[in-house]
């Protein structure tokens, strides 16, 4: 686990994305009800006084925090360039595209405040909205590849299950049996390997 942040000086404010760096390094290392406000503020290397001023409330830097993530994977999308000639290396481009975002363990962290969040009344309406914007951005990038197996909503979603679940079981701190990372690989190339048949058979 990272360690918390010591301070640094720059000619532009960073704070706030330092903070928000900050809190996903304590909740991956803590979880979100252990990542208090003090403890985050620890991580930063600043006082809460200061992270107030740039959030308000430890709700308020959570939406933040979660809208960091979701913002970076709709700036991914947009910038992300498929590939493949045939059906396979299309999928393995997708599963690259989706790995990128899903597969990382800042995305147990946006995660965690999602399940959170959404069931706090005052955070709920933000939460669902992100959640929509993110959904719209990963639409419109089929929209974008209509030659691409990427314009399949089913295909994308069923190799983004399999990679989220494995982020799940490949962090020690969530699982007693952590999953190996060469089954793991193997689950992808089966699963790959079906769905290309299957697209291509169609």
């Amino acid at each position: 686990h990272a360690e918390p942040a010591t301070p640094t000086s720059s000619g532009v404010d960073s704070t706030p994305q330092r903070v928000i760096d900050a809190a996903v390094e304590c909740i991956l290392a803590k979880g979100y009800y252990r990542a208090s406000s003090n403890e985050i503020a620890r991580w930063a290397g600043l006082t809460w006084g200061v992270i107030q001023y740039h959030f308000g409330t430890r709700e308020r830097l959570m939406l933040a925090v979660f809208r960091d993530q979701v913002q970076k994977l709709i700036d991914h999308s947009e910038r992300y360039v498929f590939t493949g000639d045939t059906t396979r290396d299309q999928l393995w481009s997708v599963y690259e595209y989706l790995n990128e975002h899903f597969g990382q363990r800042e995305y147990l962290a946006s995660l965690d405040i999602n399940l959170n969040l959404v069931r706090t009344p005052s955070a709920e309406p933000e939460i669902r909205a992100d959640v929509e914007r993110l959904h719209d951005a990963m639409a419109q990038v089929g929209q974008r590849n209509l030659g691409h197996v990427v314009s399949n909503p089913m295909v994308v979603e069923i190799i983004r299950s399999v990679i989220v679940s494995h982020r799940l079981r490949a962090d020690a701190s969530l699982t007693a049996f952590v999953d190996d990372e060469k089954a793991y690989r193997e689950r992808v190339e089966m699963l790959i390997g079906a769905l290309a048949d299957d697209l291509e058979r169609a």
